[in-house]
């Protein structure tokens, strides 16, 4: 847990130092569909425990892959619906 803490605290000042060099508010806007496929994961993986008493790594695998693709395959289809093509979103400034 210290470590945890202390990267994080960490990560805080870093982020603190350069608040007017980079668009932190961007970067974060941007990463949070990653962090709700990450939870899905998270909650996928407890959903199993609690089902299976000791799941296979095999099964734990095999659910966290298709939990995430389907999760990434999500956000692909919102992504080309709101510009119309992936590409048009990655490169538009």
């Amino acid at each position: 847990i210290g470590t945890v803490l202390a990267e994080a605290s960490v990560c805080i000042f870093q982020s603190m130092a350069i608040r007017k060099e980079l668009p932190l508010s961007k970067y974060i806007r941007e990463s949070f569909p990653y962090f709700v496929i990450g939870a899905g994961l998270f909650s996928a993986v407890r959903i199993l425990a609690e089902i299976v008493l000791w799941p296979s790594l095999a099964i734990r695998f095999a659910v966290e892959v298709i939990v995430y693709v389907f999760g990434f395959a999500l956000y692909l289809a919102v992504l080309i619906r709101k510009s119309g093509s992936v590409k048009a979103y990655l490169f538009e400034k």
